[in-house]
């Protein structure tokens, strides 16, 4: 599309990246304002990618890691003997990849360091080119989906933290994980999911 580039936030020029990064390096937090400001979707939308189910299941799972993500690249970038990326897009995106693989390894979510779209490699994710306003329209998406799971009660929360048993029909995992008959967890969850669509106005 003409003109798309010269209006996508997340792009900006080697040289000028470069000046960030240094101002960065030297204290400047301006510029790490500037830097979230033009990556942070970015961020988000690799974490989403790798943990989807993380991130429908825990309402803070997705804020924890950017977070963590962008404290990483802070520490990284002021640490003695700091060489700039070449490119700070796939840079980031690394940097939001392991935390998120440390996050789940802590979790004992899973044993090998492989995430979702682990496939895809970081210069096929930061060349995409995806409209930004797609990506921003996910991120609502997700975030009204974790502000009325917010809304649920304790017990309905804890039927979401097994949204990624529940998803692939592993009802008696998911049920003895939370000390409930089956056929309890399943209806339990259909009123859930009733409640979600309710309060989102959309079918999920």
């Amino acid at each position: 599309m003409p003109g798309h580039e010269a209006n996508d936030p997340t792009r900006s020029s080697p040289g000028h990246e470069r000046a960030l990064l240094g101002r960065l390096v030297n204290g400047d937090e301006r510029a790490l304002r500037e830097i979230m400001k033009r990556y942070d979707q970015l961020v988000r939308y690799t974490i989403f990618r790798g943990c989807r189910d993380r991130c429908a299941a825990d309402p803070d799972w997705l804020d924890a890691r950017a977070s963590e993500t962008w404290t990483g690249f802070v520490q990284s970038a002021r640490r003695q003997g700091f060489q700039p990326p070449a490119d700070l897009a796939t840079y980031l995106i690394q940097i939001a990849r392991n935390k998120c693989r440390d996050a789940l390894r802590i979790a004992g979510a899973i044993a090998s360091q492989t995430l979702s779209g682990d496939d895809e490699s970081l210069s096929q994710l930061a060349s995409q080119h995806e409209d930004t306003s797609v990506i921003a329209e996910r991120l609502d998406d997700l975030a009204a989906l974790r502000e009325c799971m917010a809304g649920l009660g304790d017990q309905d929360r804890a039927l979401c933290g097994q949204l990624p048993l529940i998803m692939e029909r592993r009802w008696k995992e998911a049920a003895d994980n939370l000390g409930l008959a089956e056929s309890t967890l399943r209806s339990r969850w259909e009123k859930v999911l009733q409640t979600l669509r309710d309060r989102l106005g959309r079918k999920i």
